[in-house]
């Protein structure tokens, strides 16, 4: 899918009821469209869902009744998750999908800080800030497919000794390519979004001001490398504190009078930040038993040991069984590996909820949120076995993540083992789109092609 520059077009702002000029101008199905494509990808290289139910359906409630405020609720398609990254990040894509993550929940001081946020995200979206900055920079592609070719550094397929590179850092393209920068007015924009949907909820609006106060600490806290995502994102500026308070004071006087009636927080959102916090150890000790074992020479031993102290401390965490497969899988250990993947499919499959009986006696094919990589390495332990069941394995790891171009080519290898030539081309073409025409990927791609093609 792309979206095309016409002519251009004057387009007015739901918010403000502005009319202004962009050479780009998305109608609302491109919009959803757009959305829903960037959306696995973004949701994949954030670890996909947290599986904590009750703080899933208490903060979605509470973006529900953000978007029930929205100028564009009826045209839009909203959806709400919270992703299991420790990274602190919260972002918007166009057509109205939003995401908080875990990381960034264990932060946060109180309820109000946390509905300026989703209020701020959701009005980049409300003020199509993504469509306005592709009409400033006269380009296609950075919130859509095709994007640009990012490098493969996997050994050589099917599997190699590494178990093609731990997925983790599979030819996997940043995040970034989704979620492009705002500007200082988008985000002044955006600031105002989140002070009115707290007033308009009954919070504290001065709360938004944490958020700067949060990061201001989290990015002296970072190496130069290592800045927070959602600072790359959304730039910080030390009048933006201000500007809130100003506007605060200018439009919504009452805030500011003794004895106002404005939350800061719930009960309820303090038990949910308070348990993110309480399990941040343990998923500070799986973020770098992984970082670990992606070194050239991992320390096997603190490896294990900094991920069984995670899996003793949070013992229904799908990532820590993932990750547990994944080191099996290095160390050649398929049995174990087998075990805990489909482990942590059957976890995800509890989320989703029950499934009709005898649908799946295996476990290998649940529906929904399951994470990418337990269909990618299911996908491989059934590569000698069945490849009819594996190709069913890397079709779902497509599904939920269709930029990983190693799936793609798997998913070609699988099919061609079960003489389904023209679904294996159509995999390979997957592979030729995501990666660059200089890469080892590539050629092998474009090899099994011409094969296939002289056949």
């Amino acid at each position: 899918m792309a979206v095309l520059l016409g002519a251009g077009a004057c387009v007015t702002d739901k918010v403000t009821g502005e009319r202004q000029f962009s050479l780009v101008n998305w109608t609302v199905e491109q919009e959803l469209a757009i959305g829903k494509e960037a959306a696995p990808n973004i949701e994949s290289q954030f670890e996909s869902i947290c599986l904590d139910l009750e703080a899933q359906e208490y903060l979605g409630e509470r973006v529900r009744e953000l978007v029930s405020r929205s100028p564009r609720r009826n045209e839009l398609d909203f959806h709400f998750k919270i992703l299991n990254s420790s990274v602190p990040n919260a972002f918007a894509l166009p057509g109205g999908f939003t995401y908080i993550t875990r990381g960034l929940l264990a932060q946060l001081e109180s309820e109000a800080q946390f509905v300026s946020i989703m209020g701020h995200e959701l009005g980049h979206v409300e003020h199509r800030h993504a469509m306005d900055n592709q009409s400033k920079q006269r380009v296609v592609g950075i919130l859509t497919l095709p994007l640009r070719p990012f490098e493969f550094v996997g050994d050589q397929l099917p599997v190699g000794s590494r178990v093609v590179s731990f997925a983790t850092g599979i030819a996997t393209a940043p995040a970034t390519l989704y979620l492009t920068s705002h500007s200082r007015a988008q985000e002044t924009e955006a600031d105002e979004r989140g002070v009115t949907f707290a007033v308009e909820m009954g919070f504290d609006p001065r709360d938004a001001a944490l958020t700067f106060e949060l990061f201001d600490r989290l990015e002296s806290l970072s190496d130069v490398d290592d800045t927070p995502s959602w600072l790359r994102t959304h730039p910080m500026n030390d009048d933006r504190a201000k500007d809130i308070q100003d506007f605060i004071a200018e439009r919504y006087p009452s805030v500011l009078k003794e004895g106002a009636q404005f939350r800061s927080s719930t009960p309820e959102f303090d038990q949910i930040r308070d348990r993110f916090r309480a399990r941040a150890p343990a998923y500070a000790a799986y973020d770098l038993a992984v970082a670990l074992v992606a070194e050239e020479e991992p320390d096997w031993e603190r490896v294990g040991d900094l991920l069984v102290g995670a899996l003793n401390a949070v013992p229904e965490e799908p990532l820590f069984h993932i990750a547990a497969g994944e080191i099996a899988l290095i160390q050649e250990d398929s049995e174990t590996a087998l075990y805990a993947f489909l482990h942590a499919l059957e976890l995800y499959g509890r989320f989703d909820g029950d499934r009709p009986a005898d649908s799946d006696p295996d476990h290998t094919t649940w529906p929904g949120e399951s994470h990418w990589k337990v269909h990618f390495y299911l996908g491989i332990l059934q590569l000698e076995v069945s490849a009819a069941r594996a190709a069913e394995q890397f079709r779902l790891a497509c599904e939920r993540f269709p930029m990983h171009a190693v799936s793609w080519f798997l998913l070609g290898q699988a099919l061609e083992q079960t003489s389904e030539f023209s679904q294996a081309i159509e995999a390979y073409e997957h592979v030729l789109e995501l990666t660059d025409s200089s890469l080892e990927l590539h050629e092998q791609a474009q090899a099994r092609v011409r094969e296939i093609d002289t056949e």
